[in-house]
């Protein structure tokens, strides 16, 4: 993945509101070379996931960067935690607020 082609792909879902918008605005490619990772993300955001809860660390490094990536164009939110205790807690938490 190269973050300048995953940035023009999370603004371009960011100015078209969702996956499917930029789609049929042919601002995203209905065909694009992705790693697994970000097309996990892209995939999981036609579905309408754009918030996730994480613990990242060895293994998770690929996922971590596309997460940032599109956190950082305002596509998806990304709440870290440590470990699944903190996750559970967490729950507790509107994200939908964040």
């Amino acid at each position: 993945m190269t973050t300048s082609m995953a940035q023009s792909r999370a603004r371009a879902i960011r100015a078209h509101g969702t996956v499917e918008g930029a789609l049929s605005s042919g601002a995203l490619p209905a065909v694009v070379d992705v790693t697994s990772a970000e097309g996990l993300v892209l995939g999981l955001l036609g579905q309408g996931v754009s918030k996730y809860l994480v613990i990242l660390g060895h293994g998770s490094t690929a996922l971590g960067e596309v997460l940032r990536v599109y956190q950082e164009e305002g596509v998806v939110r990304v709440f870290q935690c440590r470990n699944e205790v903190a996750m559970a807690r967490r729950r507790g938490i509107d994200i939908r607020d964040h």
